[in-house]
Parts: C-alpha cells; structure tokens; sequence
C-alpha cells in the first residue's frame, strides 16, 4: 500500500479543494440533509488558504493525487480558556477510503494543533453519519452534548 503524505493545502489547490467539498456535500445531501454548493474557488482564494485567511486546509495524496482533505480555522473557548483549532471539513474521496487517509488527516491536524499551542479540536458530525461518528470515538473524540449549536444570517438579524 502507497504511503499517505498530508501537506498544507496552498492558493493552487483551491479549484481540487472545491471539488472534494462539492464531494462532501454530495455525500450529506444523501443522508437527507439539504446543501448547496455555494463554495467556489474564487470565494476560496479570498477568504483562505492564506496565512490570515478565514479558512484553511491540508490535503492527503496518494501518489500526488488528492484523496482527501480538512478544512480548518482557529477559535477559543471563552468558558475553557483553550485555544481550539474548529475543524470545518474531514473529507476522504471513495477511492481512498480505508487507505489510512481521514487518520493521517486527523493526525496531522493535531500535529499542527500542538505547534499552535491548541488544547482541542472541535467539530459538527451529521448524526446519520454512523462510519464517521465510529472512527472519531476510535480516536478518541467524545460527544459534546452540553450546548446546542446556533447560528444567525446577519441578514436576518432583528434587533
């Protein structure tokens, strides 16, 4: 089996990174869930893959072809004091799965969590997502049932 090498994504990755999140999407839209495909590389290269960007990621490669990638941004628990790196996106295309790809992912994410100084990485799962709810207990993620998650379009703000 060819080894995985992980790698921070760079600016010419942006139009393969978009692919494997439209991959991504493709994938929670068939466990029921509305998505659009609103990501475009252009909207990726101005709002990450750069060093103050709002978005980040690493991409796996067998063979230099990419087979997965994760997204991520920095954040901070106010509550904890700890810095936390928010993993956005942990994708692996079908053809590099049970290759060892979402675990080199996961590893060089806390790798990089390590040399920033981070105390945890945080991140959604779809509940239907049984293979990736039973790889994340695996590595040792838990549940974390205390806060339900909220958002809020500024658009739709009322004050």
């Amino acid at each position: 089996m060819n080894a995985v090498v992980v790698r921070p994504a760079r600016r010419r990755d942006a139009a393969v990174l978009v692919e494997m999140m439209r991959g991504l999407d493709q994938e929670i839209r068939s466990l029921g869930h509305k998505v659009e495909d609103k990501i475009t590389k252009e909207t990726l290269l101005t709002d990450g893959l750069k060093r103050e960007g709002w978005i980040n990621a690493l991409i796996a490669e067998i063979d230099d072809a990419p087979v997965g990638y994760s997204a991520w941004y920095r954040g901070y628990d106010v509550e904890e004091a700890v810095r936390q790196l928010r993993m956005a996106d942990l994708y692996v295309r079908p053809a590099g799965r049970r290759r060892g790809v979402a675990q080199a992912l996961v590893a060089a994410l806390v790798a990089l969590g390590r040399e920033l100084g981070v105390g945890e990485i945080v991140w959604n799962v779809e509940p239907e997502n049984a293979p990736s709810l039973a790889f994340y207990e695996r590595i040792g993620a838990r549940a974390w049932t205390r806060n339900r998650i909220m958002y809020l379009k500024l658009a739709e703000y009322r004050p």
